[in-house]
């Protein structure tokens, strides 16, 4: 069984992790003491769901060791790994006909001048001021500016 020290011990990014890759439930609320987290919520029930045969499972393993597997996936999780081997689908393309696709799909992103709608676009019309020109003012029904 995971302990509540040993839970605690991990990064907040780890056991939110675990949390979620092992559906580990949280049944309280967070507890802190004097600047310190004396509990995120999971009880030792919660953490009591977190077995070995859970792991097993999630991992994919026969390892009969609880701690090996979690500081295993606590590895994985703290230290991914994002190289991805090449399929054999990917052997068997040459590079010739992978430039072959790569240059279909460019000339499909390169604009064309189709005409996507035919809505009728009305023109832009310019505004007239409205009202007298500044510094002007009406005097026997004309318009003098002031000098």
């Amino acid at each position: 069984m995971l302990s509540k020290l040993f839970w605690l011990g991990l990064s907040r990014n780890t056991r939110t992790s675990l949390k979620i890759l092992l559906e580990i439930p949280k049944s309280e609320g967070a507890e802190v003491f004097g600047n310190t987290v004396v509990s995120d919520g999971h009880t030792d029930a919660d953490l009591a769901t977190l077995t070995l045969e859970k792991l097993q499972e999630y991992m994919r393993s026969d390892n009969p060791d609880f701690y090996g597997l979690l500081n295993e996936l606590i590895d994985r999780i703290e230290n991914p790994v994002n190289i991805s081997p090449p399929t054999p689908l990917q052997d068997a393309i040459s590079v010739e006909e992978r430039l072959e696709v790569v240059e279909h799909q460019v000339e499909e992103l390169k604009p064309s001048n189709k005409v996507l709608y035919d809505i009728p676009i009305k023109p832009i019309q310019e505004k007239k001021p409205h009202g007298r020109p500044k510094g002007s003012k009406v005097v026997n029904g004309k318009l003098v500016f002031k000098k």
